[in-house]
């Protein structure tokens, strides 16, 4: 029953056991590992089963998502031309490219799952933590379920569209289909027990992800077939690939930006996974690399493949559908029309079932963390199944709110918007923690190290898109205000910063089987010594006896480390001070 907090305070003492008390700069300067999360130990445990392929899939597998088959719709509307769609596609990748060298420093340097969760804490640890709240409550917990319900709508389009053809539409529908997506998946995570000989979400993962590029290969071969003039209604391809009707509206472009980007979004999601990755230091940069050039290259193609086979006025009307519109027009037909669109749907429902995973596992280690309700729920793993099965029903309400809640029809560009917002925000901060450590703690071990001007193209890219995206666009949505979806991110970012202030700054609250016990922040600045009899007063009485048989053993077994502990300036007692205080 109370494995968790054992583990963690098994961790902490281990890590000062072996710290050698005479040797003053083994104290004063720990390594960067005893400042963030411990692994879990025993039936709470996530065992290590992504190798290399799996790895890799993971991040292909959200990266192929529902944007380049829905996205260039939205990106000609902004910028016009089908030469500038090109060129922001060009630009999507820089910023991936640059967002992964940056991410792979900070995912070798701090090796935890949970991703900017673990890089904020450490970067801006006062006061308390309150970034990696905040960035844990907007971006990790809602923003994930956004991206949930906006993969399984793109989902429902398309099976729409292959069941009524191009004209006909259905956001019920649409819906309907979308909330089977997310069951589904949120199902098989569920089941998918540690006694089968391999992970069945992962297996999944797997095949949809190389079902997708499979699919991008077979577009990418029907624009060569238009290229080469051998599909009927050749559009004019100067004209296609041109620059004639470029947009000179500075939001427009944020927008399009916008909507390149989520395209590329993904090449993250190792990050959050990392516990789970055998050997991370080594796969982690071959996944992401891999997966990244991989699909970068398809992305142009794909894209040259649209301007081969459509009209640019007829991508621009497709809605979310440009992938089956251009299928439709290469092969009509039964296969055309209705085959290959369940094929693009299916697309996004593996793209759901890659979010579900990673999303459940973020809302994992926040619950871990003390930052949600009812953590003690939360941050369970089922001993059997070896699933977060309570993270995964918090992620599944959340979906369904954020693909229910919108007005029909408006459901994918709302959560475009919002979700990217915040995630840049954190993404942009994460980097700049990152370049702070460069000069306040030069002596971490850095297995990769990012070039400086790099991480600044990655941070100047995300101030753009947070700052111009408020330039009105040409096109606004006609169902909400178009800063509606920022505002909303805005909100809750002040939201969550009142709840830190409430719950984090003011008391410890902590939840238990059944019962709620706190004390203020200030009782730890009045304890001096920390021993037997200090520590269990300020905790509940059913952990004391655990608290007792630690301190016993220690001061029984390692009589001169148990007197540091209760040196009053010691920089031990400080540390594990502020680790039981997070907890």
């Amino acid at each position: 029953q109370h494995n968790h907090f054992l583990e963690h305070f098994y961790c902490y003492t281990r890590r000062i056991m072996s710290a050698n008390p005479d040797n003053a700069k083994t104290i004063k300067q720990p390594q960067q590992i005893e400042n963030i999360a411990p692994l879990a130990i025993g039936d709470q445990k996530l065992t290590r089963h992504l190798g290399y392929f799996s790895g890799t899939m993971m991040n292909i597998g959200q990266i192929i998502g529902t944007g380049i088959f829905s996205n260039p719709a939205l990106i000609i509307q902004n910028c016009g031309s089908g030469g500038m769609m090109l060129v922001l596609w060009v630009v999507g990748a820089i910023f991936a490219s640059t967002g992964v060298w940056s991410y792979l420093e900070l995912g070798t340097m701090l090796p935890r799952s949970g991703g900017e969760k673990e890089y904020l804490a450490y970067e801006f640890p006062r006061p308390k933590h309150l970034i990696s709240f905040v960035f844990l409550i907007t971006t990790g917990v809602f923003s994930r379920g956004s991206g949930i319900a906006q993969g399984a709508t793109v989902f429902g389009s398309n099976i729409i569209y292959a069941i009524g053809g191009p004209t006909y539409t259905n956001d019920w529908g649409a819906r309907g289909f979308a909330a089977f997506c997310i069951t589904f998946w949120v199902v098989l995570n569920i089941l998918s027990s540690k006694s089968c000989c391999f992970k069945l979400a992962i297996r999944f993962n797997n095949f949809f992800t190389v079902l997708k590029i499979l699919l991008l290969l077979l577009l990418i071969c029907v624009g060569f077939a238009g290229l080469a003039g051998r599909l009927p209604n050749r559009p004019d391809l100067a004209e296609n690939f041109s620059f004639n009707g470029t947009s000179n509206n500075s939001g427009n472009y944020a927008n399009g930006i916008y909507y390149v980007i989520f395209a590329y979004g993904g090449w993250y999601n190792l990050n959050y996974v990392i516990d789970e990755l055998k050997d991370p230091i080594k796969n982690l940069p071959r996944c992401a690399i891999t997966a990244l050039s991989s699909t970068t290259v398809l992305y142009l193609l794909a894209n040259v493949a649209y301007l081969a086979v459509l009209p640019v006025s007829v991508i621009a009307n497709s809605k979310l559908t440009v992938a089956a519109n251009l299928f439709d027009t290469a092969f009509g037909g039964v296969f055309g029309g209705r085959v290959l669109p369940v094929f693009v749907g299916l697309s996004s429902f593996g793209f759901v079932g890659v979010v579900t995973y990673s999303g459940s596992r973020v809302i994992l280690e926040t619950a871990r963390q003390g930052y949600l309700p009812f953590d003690r729920t939360f941050s369970k793993v089922h001993p059997k199944l070896q699933t977060p099965i309570y993270s995964l029903l918090l992620i599944y309400v959340i979906s369904l709110i954020f693909l229910l809640a919108p007005p029909p029809g408006y459901v994918f560009q709302f959560i475009v918007a919002f979700s990217g917002y915040g995630g840049y925000l954190f993404a942009a901060l994460s980097v700049i923690g990152l370049l702070i450590l460069r000069r306040t703690q030069p002596d971490l071990k850095r297995p990769i190290k990012v070039p400086i001007v790099v991480a600044l193209i990655f941070i100047v890219i995300c101030i753009y898109t947070l700052v111009f995206v408020w330039i009105p666009p040409s096109k606004p949505p006609t169902a909400y205000p178009y800063y509606l979806p920022y505002v909303i991110s805005i909100a809750l970012v002040a939201v969550s910063v009142v709840l830190w202030v409430s719950i984090v700054r003011l008391e410890l609250l902590f939840l238990t089987t059944g019962s709620r016990y706190h004390f203020s922040i200030s009782k730890w600045s009045e304890m001096k010594d920390w021993n037997a009899h200090t520590m269990p007063k300020l905790l509940q009485p059913d952990r004391k006896n655990y608290l007792m048989t630690f301190t016993k053993t220690i001061r029984a077994h390692h009589p001169p480390q148990m007197s540091a502990l209760s040196k009053k300036n010691s920089q031990t007692r400080i540390l594990i001070r502020s680790k039981l205080e997070k907890e």
